[in-house]
């Protein structure tokens, strides 16, 4: 691979591609070196690992918490495992929201 004002040829077919190119545009040669290809992949399966330990904090205690408000029980909650993530953050978000108004308005009446 030569780098040729910041292309990078293709040690396979000779194809000329552009500078960060992770494959040849042509044959589908990896560019990346060795140790920048087991770089690449120990950062994708970091984010992989951070991805998935975010998810299911993040919905074990969005569930836990839709439970505890919806007052169903545990055996009928078949329907918020359909509820996207992004629905139940804002699910979540209106009840805090709703649960500071109401704070906010015993604080200032005084009752």
């Amino acid at each position: 691979m030569s780098a040729t004002g910041g292309a990078i040829e293709c040690p396979r077919c000779g194809e000329v591609n552009q500078e960060g190119t992770i494959e040849c545009a042509r044959c589908g040669q990896s560019l990346l070196s060795g140790d920048e290809l087991k770089a690449r992949r120990a950062r994708v399966e970091e984010w992989k690992r951070e991805a998935e330990r975010e998810s299911v904090d993040y919905t074990t205690t969005a569930n836990l918490l839709l439970d505890r408000f919806s007052g169903i029980p545990a055996s009928k909650t078949k329907y918020f495992g359909t509820i996207s993530n992004h629905r139940k953050r804002i699910g979540l978000g209106c009840v805090a929201l709703a649960t500071l108004v109401l704070v906010l308005l015993v604080v200032t009446t005084g009752r």
